[in-house]
């Protein structure tokens, strides 16, 4: 009777604990939830001021001829250069309306490579989805901490868009606009060394 007694009291107590821990553990994840998202609405702030300073001091001049607009991409050396994860949505800037990350500081050599794949010919040969729907932004800095250019890039879609002057992807046939297997090879390889978390998709 003493010996069942005492196996009925480790059973209670096992049970509470695990309750308690239950509880615990469901406190934690609604607490992480919560801070996940704070942190969304400071980026999605921090998006939204981003981009009513690049438009008032950029885009919004050139649009209006007061200021020459480039017409390239690059146009100048940033102070700063930051990549975002971004959750990419239909009828929606990606870059501004959609971060879902804090930036990744990037060097000038990093942001060069980036560049220079982009605006290789060779890059684009392949298909690409009429949806683009992007994961990845990067935005360049003046020295004022301004943005001043920013690109978006979509693996799933196969594409990418560039601001202030959109990269022209057409070539003879605008069916084969999509970045090629070697650029697609090249920006994985990049994106991994930046430390830019990124899917790494399978090629067909």
């Amino acid at each position: 009777m003493y010996k069942i007694l005492i196996v009925i009291i480790v059973l209670i107590t096992a049970c509470t604990s695990q309750e308690n821990q239950n509880d615990l553990t469901t406190n934690n994840s609604i607490e992480t939830q919560l801070n996940e998202i704070d942190s969304v609405q400071i980026w999605l702030e921090q998006s939204r001021i981003e981009s009513n300073q690049y438009h008032r001091k950029y885009q919004n001049k050139w649009s209006a001829g007061k200021l020459k607009n480039p017409h390239q991409f690059p146009w100048k050396i940033g102070n700063k250069i930051l990549a975002y994860y971004v959750a990419g949505e239909s009828e929606k800037s990606a870059t501004w309306e959609c971060r879902r990350s804090g930036g990744k500081e990037i060097s000038q050599e990093q942001y060069a490579a980036y560049c220079k794949v982009l605006n290789d010919p060779e890059s684009y040969n392949n298909t690409a989805a009429g949806c683009f729907l992007p994961t990845l932004a990067i935005v360049v800095y003046d020295d004022e901490n301004v943005p001043m250019e920013y690109s978006e890039v979509c693996l799933g879609c196969n594409s990418v868009q560039t601001f202030p002057h959109m990269i022209n992807l057409t070539r003879s046939n605008p069916r084969l606009h999509g970045l090629s297997r070697t650029a697609r090879a090249s920006l994985r390889k990049m994106f991994l060394e930046w430390g830019v978390p990124y899917e790494v998709y399978h090629e067909s």
